[in-house]
């Protein structure tokens, strides 16, 4: 079983979001890559192999509250995410300890993870950060919402709509609990500016497929 596939059922077993968790994999590895020889992230056995000799050292485990305070004081993890993290990472027993085989399957996953956000959606949606709760600023989708989409007002019908599509379109199950990296939709608008809805009047969204087309137009022009 590929660590990939252990790391998929945990995501979905915990309503985490697979797209959020491979652009934060992203995220962390872009930060890596700064400070970090270039060949270790040329392919994903470079990665797991210079990754597992640094975390574990000489051992074969570590204590998973140690190896999650190393991550939040490097700005890889939020405070409030840390006990959804040990959830994840820590197998099926929870004996809050990290064995060899569980940080190699989440490096793997982190890897796997993080290309397969780079591949991404070709830079056709705009993308805000969730920042961590309580900072007041981007801290959850209704935020978010107001300060970066215009012509949607707060718990209006259309800010219900939109909500449902930002949800759809970043795989979101739950509106209250996001972290990370999301996609914006975006909306179909008239020469002034104004919304447009269907027949139905219901909110016009761009598919990604319309996105695409706009954008090698775009840059063909």
């Amino acid at each position: 079983m590929s660590s990939q596939y252990n790391y998929d059922a945990r995501l979905s077993g915990l309503n985490i979001d697979k797209d959020t968790f491979n652009q934060r994999a992203h995220e962390v590895i872009e930060n890596e890559k700064q400070n970090t020889d270039e060949s270790v992230f040329s392919s994903k056995e470079n990665f797991v192999e210079h990754y597992e000799e640094k975390i574990l050292g000489s051992n074969n485990e570590i204590s998973l509250d140690d190896f999650t305070q190393n991550a939040i004081e490097k700005g890889y993890l939020e405070e409030d995410e840390s006990e959804i993290f040990a959830r994840l990472t820590d197998g099926e027993m929870g004996d809050r300890i990290l064995n060899k085989d569980e940080v190699t399957a989440l490096l793997g996953a982190v890897y796997d993870g993080a290309q397969e956000a780079q591949k991404g959606d070709n830079g056709i949606y705009e993308k805000v950060t969730v920042q961590a709760w309580g900072t007041g600023v981007d801290d959850c989708l209704s935020r978010i919402i107001d300060n970066y989409v215009d012509g949607i007002e707060l718990y209006s019908e259309e800010y219900n709509e939109y909500l449902s599509e930002l949800c759809r379109i970043n795989g979101i199950e739950d509106p209250n609990v996001a972290w990370g990296e999301i996609k914006l939709p975006k909306m179909k608008r008239g020469e002034n500016n104004e919304i447009l809805k269907d027949q139905n009047g219901n909110i016009q969204f761009y598919s990604e497929d319309e996105l695409l087309a706009l954008k090698n137009e775009s840059e063909n022009t």
